[in-house]
């Protein structure tokens, strides 16, 4: 689980937590799982939130030419 937390520190997203125990260490390795799904959900809406944006300012500029 500290390796994929360094990953994801550096905005690496891509490797799941996968432990599954009863314990305190497999609830915070539910809970960076968690982190980690809502951050690519996150990054996913502003990618897509730019280029919305993108194509408005570029339609914009087109009319205003």
């Amino acid at each position: 689980m500290t390796n994929i937390a360094k990953k994801i520190s550096t905005g690496d997203k891509s490797s799941a937590i996968d432990i599954k125990t009863n314990d305190e260490i497999g609830l915070l390795s539910q809970n960076f799982e968690a982190m980690r799904v809502n951050l690519l959900k996150r990054e996913s809406e502003l990618n897509t939130a730019v280029l919305i944006s993108e194509k408005s300012s570029a339609d914009l500029m087109k009319k205003n030419i």
